[in-house]
């Protein structure tokens, strides 16, 4: 499923137009992002749980260099 495939079903489930629920969609989103930024654990029951990890070594495999833990959550990782 693809954000726009999730948008979708929003609008037709909750029966609303489809831009009100891109701005649900993108409102849960952008939370998600600031908390995992922050430090903070996701958890939604039944679905599942979020975190970021510290000082896990990371590479790039195009190159083999160690990625930036930053980089890994980009500013927007769901671009409009």
């Amino acid at each position: 499923m693809t954000k726009a495939d999730l948008i979708e079903e929003v609008s037709r489930v909750v029966e609303m137009t489809r831009k009100e629920a891109e701005v649900i969609v993108e409102a849960i989103f952008d939370s998600v992002v600031r908390s995992l930024r922050g430090g903070d654990k996701i958890e939604i029951r039944g679905f599942g749980s979020f975190r970021t990890r510290h000082g896990a070594s990371c590479r790039i495999a195009a190159h083999g260099r160690p990625a930036r833990h930053d980089s890994l959550l980009r500013e927007n990782p769901w671009p409009k």
